[in-house]
């Protein structure tokens, strides 16, 4: 399955590879997802942060300065304490979103989709030398992105769990033929 992704993505140059993110999804990411987006990868780097004190990683996935358009919702419901990602690390958590959207009809097919929806990113982000620009002191983009996979897969589970119809529970035949109603 990772070879056939890798195969399709090949050694295309990022901007042709975001095109055909764009066409993999149904629809390019909305304001809403795209904050809510913003909004957990910065969790997953903090949460990466808390663990690792390295000030090397900190610059490399923290964001300097204002933050972008999408990272507003953010900003508002913060007062200073949630983290801002970076632009490398929003824009490898975009390409792993999208590899997510492509693989959910895959799923239920699955033994273990938290390892391989991690194997597959990793394996199209390394195709495309993300690791490049991050630091590798910690294996940062590795550990963010892991974190990213797991809250996302836990997600979509949820989701899928809350939207099953429950069956209503009607008492046996037999029960109701000797229920005397008064």
């Amino acid at each position: 399955m990772i070879g056939e992704i890798i195969e399709e993505v090949g050694t295309m140059p990022m901007g042709e590879f975001m095109a055909h993110k764009q066409s993999a999804r149904s629809q390019p990411l909305g304001s809403l997802e795209s904050n809510a987006l913003y909004d957990v990868v910065g969790w997953s780097v903090a949460k990466f942060l808390e663990s690792e004190k390295c000030e090397i990683c900190r610059r490399a996935l923290v964001a300097s300065g204002a933050p972008s358009e999408t990272g507003l919702y953010t900003e508002v419901r913060s007062h200073g304490g949630l983290t801002h990602p970076s632009p490398e690390i929003l824009q490898a958590a975009e390409m792993a979103e999208s590899v997510f959207c492509s693989q959910k009809h895959k799923f239920h097919k699955m033994a273990d989709i938290e390892k391989n929806m991690t194997e597959q990113v990793m394996a199209i982000l390394e195709t495309l030398d993300f690791h490049t620009g991050l630091p590798d002191c910690h294996h940062a983009l590795d550990h963010v992105m892991r974190r990213f996979v797991r809250l996302r897969v836990n997600e979509y589970a949820s989701t899928a769990t809350a939207m099953q119809v429950p069956k209503k529970q009607y008492g046996s035949k037999t029960a109701c033929r000797t229920t005397i109603i008064f």
